[in-house]
């Protein structure tokens, strides 16, 4: 008996183990904010030992896989994930939604306010933003001008709607579900975001040469090797290949999504705005 419960006990201490706010920090303080956010995230939601065994290998397989990318690469894509993820979310049901009235937006602007010590960091991340998309239209008029038939800008149309398409289910589900609700959906999004960054940035670890500057990685693990010893996936056999001189520039633009999505513009800006490793 005294065994059973050495060794339970052992279990429940690993499982919390990887204690996110404690463990995880940012490298250097020259990385943007939204490194900190992601800490921030992994400290407020309560993860499952699968959903914390799968950050924590997501994570440490970022940090690695971008080591040789400058920092303003490293930012644009980092951004650019995020933006796509939150855009192509499968969390809203946007066929049925046809409208976004003034009053839809006030009333997830009074909610985010009311509750903005109960949502995690990427859930008021996620309303922010599509509220910030929004509010030029509804400030102008441009979108009462879009019901009526009234706007003419072809521009001001396709943006319209795209928002439409692709972010107004984000205030429709704001703004009907409750702060726990909202949050548990804002957690399965932050996961996918951050298995995207690891998935996606072996790019660049492919098109790395040897003899490529190395970068400061961003995060930095405490107790690393307890970590690795509760946490680590099964190692999978791993091929040799040669090594790329490709431009991350262009390397990057293999993971844009397509014209059709309403990220685009706001992607297109991004990759626009790195400049080519010379």
């Amino acid at each position: 008996m005294k065994a059973l419960i050495f060794t339970l006990l052992i279990f429940l201490n690993s499982s919390q183990a990887f204690s996110f706010g404690r463990d995880l920090s940012i490298a250097d303080s020259r990385f943007t904010s939204i490194y900190k956010g992601i800490i921030d995230e992994l400290k407020f939601q309560d993860f499952t030992f699968e959903e914390k065994k799968i950050l924590f290998n997501a994570i440490r397989g970022f940090n690695e896989n971008t080591l040789t990318l400058p920092q303003d690469l490293l930012n644009h894509f980092t951004l650019t994930e995020l933006y796509k993820v939150i855009l192509d979310s499968d969390h809203t049901d946007t066929e049925k939604i046809k409208t976004i009235t003034k009053d839809d937006i006030k009333s997830a602007q009074y909610k985010l306010k009311k509750l903005d010590n109960k949502l995690s960091i990427f859930a008021k991340y996620i309303i922010n933003e599509v509220l910030k998309d929004f509010l030029p239209f509804i400030d102008n008029g441009k979108l009462n001008q879009f019901y009526k038939g009234l706007l003419r800008s072809k521009k001001e149309i396709r943006q319209i709607k795209n928002l439409l398409k692709y972010s107004s289910g984000w205030i429709k589900t704001f703004n009907l579900y409750s702060e726990k609700d909202f949050n548990k959906v804002s957690k399965e999004v932050f996961i996918q975001y951050v298995t995207n960054l690891n998935i996606k940035s072996k790019l660049f670890k492919k098109h790395s040469f040897p003899q490529q500057k190395k970068y400061k990685a961003i995060f930095q693990f405490k107790n690393l090797q307890t970590h690795i010893n509760t946490y680590e996936l099964a190692v999978q056999p791993t091929t040799t290949e040669a090594p790329s001189t490709v431009d991350p520039k262009a390397a990057i633009k293999d993971l844009q999504v397509e014209k059709h999505d309403a990220a685009s513009g706001k992607i297109d800006e991004l990759i626009e705005s790195i400049p080519s490793e010379e």
